[in-house]
C-alpha cells in the first residue's frame, strides 16, 4: 500500500495544527477500503458455491480488480465512492 505510506510521509513533511487527525483519517479510510474488499472477496467466494450459484451477480465481480487497485494504489483511490477502485473498460470503436 504505497498510497497510504507516501501520503502519510507528506503529511508528516508538512506543518499543519492537525497532523494526527488527518493522519487518523488516513487510515480509518484504508481500512474502509480493506473491508470493502473483504466484504467482496468473500461474497464473490460464496457466490462460486453450486448453492448459490443462481444469486445475481453484483460488485464483487470486480473483488480482484478492488483488492488489486488498493494494493498498488490507483488515482481517485481517496474519492468518496469505491467505484475509482474499479479500473474503466475503455472500448475499442475502430
Amino acid at each position: 500500500m504505497p498510497h497510504l505510506v507516501s501520503a502519510i510521509r507528506t503529511v508528516s513533511r508538512v506543518k499543519i495544527k492537525n497532523h494526527n487527525e488527518v493522519v487518523k483519517t488516513l487510515i480509518e479510510k484504508e481500512m474502509q477500503n480493506l473491508e470493502l474488499v473483504k466484504h467482496y472477496l468473500s461474497e464473490y467466494g460464496r457466490k462460486q458455491s453450486w448453492e448459490f450459484r443462481n444469486e445475481p451477480a453484483g460488485p464483487e465481480l470486480n473483488a480482484n480488480a478492488l483488492a488489486l487497485n488498493l494494493l498498488v494504489g490507483v488515482e481517485g483511490l481517496y474519492c468518496c465512492s469505491h467505484k475509482a477502485l474499479i479500473p474503466s473498460k475503455s472500448v475499442d470503436k475502430s
